[in-house]
């Protein structure tokens, strides 16, 4: 692990800390991409069942797609194509980043929120449905916000802003986050737990700083290398906050 960063063993840690349950992986890693992704929604889906719960109690999910690049049309395809298919429409907010976090390809964790959630949207960027993304970009249950992994997106669209210019990036990804929390009545000094994510580590040093100077808590925070879903993006972040 590069000095500097969190581990995987780091990030569970802060997921089961939220009461999180995963995580989840295929049974068969040899499989064809789809029928991994199918077979970590059912895995999913039993544990919700043995727990008294179904998919409209989920209020965040995780997936970490080692290769996310051949991963992620594929991957979508089968979310979509579930959620649709168990009457999901009020979407919960949700990570979807490159790491190899288990022993496979993916791996997978959710929250649940029995006593009920509400889906929010950002002022500053289209929601992911827009680009057949089925997520909400945060949602907030029993005080919490949950603000879903969050990049550099051009208001108003679904194109990447700034490409490859990670300082430039991260501003406009704060601006994003920034403006959920001020949605919600919240600010950067409630966050709970942030985690986030660079592909390039040259960069990391420029984007802690511009994360820290907006008043999230150092001690709250996680950095980890990683590859976000798009090519030329660079920096993601999520986080949760009080309300």
């Amino acid at each position: 692990m590069k000095e500097g960063f969190s581990g995987t063993g780091e990030l569970f840690g802060s997921i089961a800390g939220t009461g999180a349950l995963g995580p989840f992986s295929p049974a068969d890693p040899s499989a064809p991409q789809e029928e991994q992704a199918k077979d970590v929604f059912r895995a999913m889906s039993a544990a919700l069942a043995a727990a008294g719960l179904g998919w409209k109690d989920v209020v965040r999910t995780w997936f970490y797609l080692d290769g996310i690049y051949s991963w992620y049309p594929a991957f979508n395809r089968v979310r979509t194509e579930f959620f649709a298919a168990n009457g999901i429409v009020r979407l919960p907010a949700s990570t979807g980043i490159g790491l190899k976090a288990g022993e496979g390809a993916l791996t997978a964790a959710f929250l649940a929120a029995p006593g009920g959630w509400n889906s929010v949207e950002s002022p500053l960027q289209v929601p992911a449905t827009d680009y057949k993304s089925s997520f909400s970009r945060a949602a907030e249950a029993d005080g919490v916000l949950y603000v879903s992994g969050t990049a550099a997106i051009l208001p108003g669209s679904h194109e990447v802003a700034f490409p490859c210019d990670a300082a430039a990036q991260t501003r406009c990804t704060l601006d994003a986050v920034e403006a959920i929390l001020r949605s919600r009545g919240t600010r950067w000094e409630k966050v709970s737990r942030a985690v986030a994510y660079v592909k390039r580590p040259e960069d990391a040093a420029a984007s802690r700083q511009a994360v820290l100077a907006r008043g999230l808590p150092e001690d709250k925070m996680l950095f980890l290398v990683a590859d976000v879903c798009r090519d030329g993006w660079l920096f993601e972040i999520e986080v949760d906050a009080a309300l």
